[in-house]
């Protein structure tokens, strides 16, 4: 994005002597110092608190807008006594993956499998035949999160999510939301390809049923596939999701809280 701005009298004559002195290279370089230097006094995480909880706001928007991790924002809302809207509330019907089974995941649905232990049921999924996709432009951010994984241990082999296919243009109105480059990306890849989308951020997901896409949680297929995990792992899953903090459906809340699994 470029900005102009005009500049003209005693502030143009100061900064032109920046320059003449060598201090910087140029009247624009000099003006990048004074915004750069101007933001770092701004408190930007209280605005992305703002935006979030004023102005529908996702957490990937934030995260983005205040540059910092989305660990370090969840910590941050916490402490201010806001629950990020992550998970989902109740499980849907049976989801809708359609015959060819092609999941497109957005950056809140990673930075949940790679905080938790979803990887193990990941591989479930993989070997039901699902295939799980990401944008291009979200590849920097798997490798990311997923490097921190392993590095951590809390997965002990890659998990194998795949580049999709670019299926032509489409476009999307942002209307009562604010979401991420990354998010954007992800929804015009999902319309275009007729893909099925999974997201953690309950307003993005909201958004994209909107738009006419069949959005799911990671929750709505642990809960259909629930069967396929020993009992331990499911109780494991489940409480690596509330640690996080993932708001859990009542369904899955219920069989963690009684054991009956």
């Amino acid at each position: 994005m470029v900005v102009s701005v005009d500049i003209t009298g005693v502030l143009e004559e100061r900064l032109r002597r920046l320059v003449e002195l060598g201090l910087y290279a140029s009247v624009a370089e000099a003006v990048r110092e004074g915004v750069r230097r101007l933001l770092s006094t701004i408190d930007l995480k209280e605005i992305a608190l703002k935006l979030y909880t004023e102005k529908n706001a996702t957490l990937n928007y934030i995260c983005e807008f205040s540059g910092s991790s989305c660990t370090e924002i969840i910590d941050y809302l916490l402490e201010k006594e806001v629950l990020p809207l992550l998970g989902a509330t109740d499980i849907k019907d049976k989801p809708l993956l359609g015959e060819q089974n092609n999941i497109l995941i957005d950056p809140s649905a990673i930075y949940v499998l790679y905080n938790s232990r979803l990887s193990s049921f990941v591989s479930i999924l993989r070997e039901q035949g699902y295939m799980i996709f990401i944008p291009r432009s979200l590849k920097s951010y798997l490798e990311v999160l997923e490097a921190r994984a392993l590095f951590k241990k809390n997965m002990r082999s890659p998990i194998g999510i795949e580049i999709g296919t670019e299926c032509g243009k489409t476009s999307i109105q942002e209307k009562g939301i604010i979401i991420s480059s990354l998010e954007r990306d992800t929804l015009i890849h999902a319309k275009s390809c007729g893909y099925v989308l999974i997201t953690e951020d309950i307003r993005l997901r909201q958004f994209a049923e909107k738009l006419g896409l069949h959005a799911y949680s990671w929750l709505d297929l642990v809960y259909f596939y629930r069967e396929k995990l020993e009992e331990t792992e499911l109780e494991e899953l489940l409480l690596s999701l509330k640690a996080i903090p993932v708001i859990l459906p009542y369904q899955l809340e219920t069989l963690l809280l009684t054991g009956q699994y």
